[in-house]
C-alpha cells in the first residue's frame, strides 16, 4: 500500500488571505505604567502602620492615618501610611476658662451666676430653635401683669454685661450707679455694671453684682 503524501489545505484558509493566529495559548503580559502616566498607581506594596498601643485585629485601624508620599516625585506607588502623632496617655486638651461670670439677684433672692443667658419674665420661654448654652428661665410674680411673659434678657459678653428689653409692654427702667433712671425702649440694649438696678414692674427689681471672688 502506497502512502498518500498529499497535503490537504486547511479549509479555513483561502488563497490570498492571511491566516489568523491561534490565540488559545497566547500569554498576555501586563505593561508597566510609564512614570507620569494617568494609569492607576500600583499600591500593592503599600505598608499600613497601625496606631501605637493598638493590637491589630483583622484589618488595622487607619481611620486617622495620613498619606505621606515618599520624597522624589508625585508617584504614590510606594506610599507608606503613617499614623498621626498621638497625645500622651492621660493628657487632656486645654480649655480656656474665660473671665469669671458676673452675678445678679432678683429682689431678695440669693445671687445667681451669669454663666449663661438669662430670660426673666412672668412666664419666660426660650427660643424655638435650641441654642448652646441653653438660657436660664426665671419666672417672677406679677399680680398686675406689668411684667411681660418674657420681659428682659441678661447676657455676659466677655467682661461686659448687656441687658436687653425683649419688646416688653411696659418697658424696663435701668438705674446705673451715679446716673438718672433710664427707660429702655422695646428691643433696646444697654451695657450695665455692678450696682445697676433694673425695674420690670410690679415691684420686681434686678441687681447686677460683681463676679464672685474666692476668699
Amino acid at each position: 500500500m502506497v502512502e498518500d503524501d498529499t497535503v490537504v489545505p486547511d479549509p479555513r484558509l483561502r488563497r490570498g488571505t492571511r491566516a489568523e493566529p491561534d490565540l488559545d495559548d497566547t500569554v498576555e503580559s501586563a505593561i508597566a505604567p510609564r512614570p507620569g502616566s494617568t494609569l492607576e498607581p500600583d499600591v500593592s506594596d503599600t505598608v499600613v502602620v497601625p496606631l501605637p498601643g493598638r493590637a491589630p485585629v483583622g484589618l488595622p485601624d487607619t481611620s486617622d492615618t495620613v498619606l505621606i508620599p515618599r520624597a522624589g516625585g508625585p508617584d504614590v506607588a510606594d506610599t507608606v501610611l503613617r499614623p498621626r502623632a498621638a497625645a500622651p496617655v492621660g493628657e487632656q486638651p486645654r480649655v480656656s476658662s474665660g473671665p469669671p461670670p458676673y452675678r445678679f439677684r432678683v429682689g431678695h433672692q440669693p445671687a445667681l451666676p451669669l454663666d449663661a443667658p438669662v430670660l426673666i419674665g412672668r412666664s419666660p420661654r426660650g427660643p424655638r430653635i435650641p441654642v448652646v448654652p441653653a438660657p436660664r428661665l426665671i419666672a417672677v410674680p406679677s399680680p398686675q401683669q406689668e411684667v411681660s411673659s418674657t420681659h428682659l434678657e441678661l447676657r455676659q459678653l466677655g467682661t461686659t454685661v448687656v441687658a436687653t428689653d425683649l419688646r416688653s409692654t411696659n418697658g424696663s427702667t435701668v438705674r446705673l450707679p451715679g446716673n438718672r433712671p433710664r427707660m429702655l425702649t422695646a428691643g433696646e440694649s444697654v451695657v450695665v455694671s455692678p450696682g445697676t438696678l433694673i425695674e420690670l414692674g410690679d415691684g420686681v427689681t434686678l441687681e447686677i453684682l460683681p463676679p464672685h471672688r474666692p476668699e
